[in-house]
């Protein structure tokens, strides 16, 4: 993070400060992931193929709209520009993962349906 953004952190958003150490930030969301991840396990395995499909694409959505709105907040928001290339990496990085798990749990469901069939 640059340094005005530090300093904007210090003087006038205090409920961010754990985002000035990287590694707080990133175990904050490597902790939402692992509770996504866990719910679309959850979905997984008691739903039917159908439905759990139906959810995930959803999910998938969110995480596409997601994206996409934090694109427009980093480049449109005048405090988060300031915030610098890595932070906002960090941001783009949380929503592919999202990505990246509902599309893997969508795969699995669509290779058991096949086999099943």
């Amino acid at each position: 993070m640059s340094f005005i953004g530090r300093v904007g952190i210090n003087l006038f958003y205090k409920h961010y400060t754990f985002l000035k150490t990287w590694w707080k930030g990133a175990l904050a969301m490597f902790v939402v992931l692992f509770i996504l991840m866990l719910i679309q396990n959850f979905i997984q395995k008691r739903m039917s193929s159908n439905k759990a499909i139906l959810c995930h694409i959803v999910a998938l959505l969110i995480a596409v709209i997601g994206i996409y709105f934090t694109y427009l907040d980093f480049q449109q928001y005048y405090a988060h520009r300031w915030l610098k290339e890595k932070f906002h990496l960090g941001g783009y990085l949380f929503w592919l993962a999202w990505i990246c798990i509902s599309l893997f749990f969508i795969g699995e469901k669509l290779k058991y349906r096949e086999i099943d069939e």
